[in-house]
């Protein structure tokens, strides 16, 4: 088998195979950006603003060096190409996002709620879960010089809402599940109901008809917009508005100047609640996935921030003098999902068996895939489905270290039926993923389990996730039958929350096609899913973990983290990194430029 995979890996470095950090090398890994067609207009919308507020250039010539000032500048990339993104579409708010605005509620490096940054200096969410409080902050100010108002955020909800392509799917069904909700979206009610302003105009009452276990990840990842400059816009075709060709935010930094698919300009907001910066930030449009002068760049003294999912792009800058590598864990996990579903009335399906599904982890060598295959671009996936790194992991559970041995000995406990030939499917097209279905296909074969990996074709979510049956209705109960031919399938979580990583295992989860629900799994689904209470999301999150590192009921490969890249210029401002896709307090304001 060494023999083998080394063939293998050497024919993948010829062809110049490699994996791409967060989402492999397949294009079809992570979930693309929705709704991000172009601008109808090229042009730059001048949205209306006051003498004292931020000066807005129209000029378009190339930047020098340093920006014309004093001011010393930090280089950054990912600026506009053809549009800044609405801040609403991904789960994610991108650097321009970030420094141009601010979300409801603030969010920490450990993704909890804070009052230390966000809109709102008061958040309370009530014991049953159902009411959250908000309270804004005095001395918020809009880029233009207007205000920041409660009106605001029950407009940007409302319009939110409205049309659900303009939010992520999370956000959209924590804000949907507001009481008057429903009316308010069918056109029979002028407002949500659920939303109430104090008298004081900065408290704002969010009521909900159930509990939603994302509320509070939704508040700290809910970007505010300004009604004042949106309020005439049309929501279902909101980027392609004229504002966001120059946005107007809250943020710590405005948007001075803008050339769209070259550069932007970034000036620190001198009415910002929380500190003013001493420094511009010059954003190159170059995306990260895209730039190959990622390293010159560095060398140049033209970087000093960088955000990278793309592994080749990582090692390229790693070792150049005065360039520093941090490795922050990203919600994205490879695994191989197993149906123990029959087939057939009267089959019996030796995958219901926990001891094949630990066989089966047991005999891919995922370390070695790891390092060999991808290069070291991910990490190897162990008893649990959350990624290495992540705060909310549980540690002290089995790992699943390559064992062949231990595979052979469950699998003869079992009385594995060797004859059977279990059908792997995989979706994405690249020859890297062929390449790991093969390596998968001998391991597997070396401990006496039979496979045949095929790519699935047609109408992809009938093949892969059509709920199993009774009497033609959908059911999770031990007697269904599935509807899929597959017994393992080679997927993928991009998780916008860390919840996401287990909603896949209760009773009408529409992600839950291949797991019987028991009493055991339904009783932990309840526990986690029936509370916004963080502790006490924690405590069955981790009840969870160790039930999954027992019943590997999905089998992880691999995890793919992100990176973050620094010049020593800004070096040491951030004491613990996290995931810079979402909306977290790292201060930027406040940092110092060495």
């Amino acid at each position: 088998m060494k023999k083998f995979l080394s063939i293998l890996l050497v024919a993948c470095m010829i062809l110049g195979l490699v994996a791409c950090g967060g989402a492999a090398s397949s294009s079809e890994a992570a979930p693309a950006s929705s709704s991000e067609a172009a601008p109808a207009s090229s042009e730059e919308a001048a949205p209306a603003s006051s003498e004292e507020a931020a000066p807005a250039s129209s000029e378009e010539a190339a930047p020098s060096e340093e920006p014309a000032g004093e001011m010393p500048v930090m280089y950054s990339n990912m600026g506009a190409v053809d549009f800044f993104q609405v801040p609403w579409f991904n789960a994610n708010l991108t650097n321009d996002n970030k420094f141009c605005f601010e979300t409801l509620v603030g969010m920490n490096a450990d993704y909890e709620l804070t009052t230390e940054c966000g809109m709102s200096d008061d958040c309370k969410i009530s014991e049953d879960g159902l009411t959250a409080t908000v309270h804004l902050r005095d001395g918020l100010m809009w880029h233009d010089g207007e205000p920041v108002t409660a009106d605001d955020v029950v407009f940007s909800i409302e319009k939110g809402i409205i049309n659900g392509s303009t939010l992520i799917s999370t956000i959209l069904n924590t804000f949907r599940n507001l009481e008057g909700a429903e009316e308010y979206v069918a056109g029979t009610a002028e407002h949500v109901s659920g939303i109430t302003v104090d008298a004081d105009g900065k408290t704002i009452t969010l009521k909900f008809a159930k509990v939603v276990p994302n509320l509070q990840w939704a508040l700290g990842e809910f970007a505010i917009l300004p009604q004042h400059l949106l309020k005439d816009a049309d929501f279902t075709q909101l980027q392609q508005d004229p504002f966001f060709q120059k946005p107007i935010g809250s943020g710590p930094f405005y948007i001075e100047e803008v050339k769209m698919n070259e550069y932007t300009i970034y000036a620190p907001f001198e009415q910002y609640w929380n500190g003013v910066a001493n420094f511009k930030i010059q954003c190159s449009a170059n995306q990260p996935e895209t730039d190959p002068d990622l390293p010159e760049a560095f060398r140049a003294g033209q970087l000093d921030y960088a955000f990278v999912k793309n592994y080749d792009q990582m090692k390229a800058c790693d070792g150049l003098d005065g360039v520093h590598i941090h490795t922050v864990s990203a919600l994205y996990t490879r695994w191989l999902n197993v149906n123990e579903y029959k087939h057939a009335e009267g089959e019996v399906n030796q995958l219901a068996d926990p001891r094949v599904r630990q066989a089966i982890a047991y005999a891919i060598d995922r370390k070695g895939i790891s390092e060999g295959l991808f290069q070291g671009a991910t990490l190897p996936g162990d008893g649990t489905l959350t990624p290495t790194g992540h705060d909310w992991k549980k540690t002290g559970l089995e790992t699943y270290d390559y064992n062949p041995d231990k595979a052979k000995e469950l699998l003869a406990e079992v009385g594995w039926d060797s004859s059977r030939v279990l059908k792997i499917v995989y979706y994405y097209t690249d020859q890297q993923t062929v390449d790991l279905m093969s390596i998968i296909q001998q391991e597997l074969a070396e401990v006496g389990i039979q496979s045949e990996p095929y790519l699935a074709t047609g109408d992809l979510g009938t093949a892969l996730n059509s709920l199993p049956t009774v009497n033609n209705e959908p059911s999770w109960s031990e007697e269904a039958v599935s509807t899929v031919e597959w017994d393992l399938c080679y997927g993928a979580l991009a998780a916008t929350t860390i919840l996401n990583y287990y909603e896949r295992f209760g009773a009408g989860m529409n992600s839950n096609n291949a797991h019987p629900v028991t009493e055991e799994m339904q009783a932990l689904t309840d526990a986690l899913f029936g509370t916004s209470d963080v502790e006490a999301q924690k405590a069955a999150y981790a009840a969870f973990e160790e039930w999954q590192s027992k019943e590997m009921k999905i089998i992880p490969l691999y995890y793919s983290p992100y990176w973050v890249i620094t010049s020593d210029k800004v070096e040491g401002n951030v004491e613990k990194w996290a995931n810079p896709q979402f909306g977290w307090n790292w201060d930027i304001q406040h940092w110092t430029l060495h």
